[in-house]
């Protein structure tokens, strides 16, 4: 699944969690309050947030099912969720036998249940979001991206930037690899492959520690500011260009390889941990703004030093 796929489902497992949270708040002030309709959307609502958040249990864990397997098991998941479901939904009803005071700590129970898994989502959610752009447009998650604690970058002036690596199994990433021209078919013609597929880096990786670690747009833009960075106009060879969002968060980092007699520009790019290619700036599913960066020091890269702590400051 891709990062943004599971993102929006954690998004609506949050929404469920608010929704479970409110019915169950109003199941403690007004015990002997009966919502029919309320109780069935609670059942549907609480049914699909528990599922969201299984898929990303599931996705989190590395864990992969195929054909008749990944059936059986989301069948299994479902079943599972809806007799759970079921079960708690008959313990609070008017009609049970059980007192109120039992409803009531059922009730407390299923508030209390609301709000960690809302928590936890929230927490989740905020995680997916933050490592977004490690892995660009169509980051996909056959594996998990880790912070590496043994090392981390400096920029020239001394600034420690956090560095990540990609924890993957080797067959799952071959099989993803060979699925890019699907993912990506509008340039498919507009593309020269220079090297494979590797999870080593991501394209600000590849530009700044030369292909041996994956590095946070954040990162980027405290090495434009203290690596002696400016924007030029008219790039030449050996420069760098900046993709960037809307709201102007980094997004893709590529180098300028070439510019051709009519003035076409060539950038040479890694796509996340896909392929690295050749290609024209507009070509490029990130964004259509970006800049062109050049800097007087000699070459991109950052220097890499062994971390005493973990405890980094990017």
């Amino acid at each position: 699944m891709t990062l943004n796929s599971i993102t929006e489902l954690l998004f609506v497992a949050l929404c469920g969690s608010w929704f479970l949270l409110a019915r169950n708040l109003w199941r403690i002030l007004f015990v002997g309050a009966r919502r029919p309709w309320l109780d069935a959307a609670e059942f549907a609502i609480g049914s699909v947030a528990i599922c969201c958040i299984v898929v990303d249990l599931l996705d989190i864990s590395r864990v992969r099912f195929f054909g008749a397997q990944l059936i059986l098991a989301n069948l299994g998941c479902l079943l599972f969720i809806i007799s759970f479901v079921w079960l708690l939904t008959k313990l609070l009803s008017p009609t049970t036998r059980l007192c109120v005071s039992k409803c009531r700590v059922t009730t407390w129970f299923l508030a209390f249940l609301a709000i960690a898994m809302g928590a936890w989502t929230y927490l989740r959610l905020l995680d997916r979001s933050s490592m977004s752009d490690l892995l660009g447009v169509g980051g996909v998650t056959p594996g998990v991206i880790v912070p590496e604690n043994e090392f981390y970058g400096l920029t020239d002036l001394g600034s420690k930037i956090n560095l990540f690596h990609y924890s993957v199994d080797d067959q799952l990433f071959q099989e993803y690899s060979k699925d890019f021209y699907t993912r990506y078919s509008v340039f498919t013609s507009a593309l020269i492959r220079r090297e494979d597929a590797d999870c080593s880096s991501n394209c600000h990786g590849w530009v700044f520690t030369g292909g041996k670690f994956l590095m946070r747009g954040i990162g980027v833009e405290r090495i434009l500011e203290e690596n002696r960075y400016a924007i030029v106009s008219t790039p030449a060879p050996g420069d760098i260009v900046i993709y960037r969002s809307d709201t102007g968060a980094i997004l893709h980092t590529g180098l300028v390889q070439g510019v051709l007699n009519e003035g076409t520009v060539m950038i040479e790019s890694k796509w996340g941990t896909d392929q690295r290619f050749l290609h024209r700036p507009e070509d490029q599913p990130y964004s259509t703004s970006f800049e062109y960066y050049h800097s007087d020091r000699k070459g991109h890269l950052i220097d890499v030093e062994q971390s005493s702590s973990s405890d980094l400051d990017d």
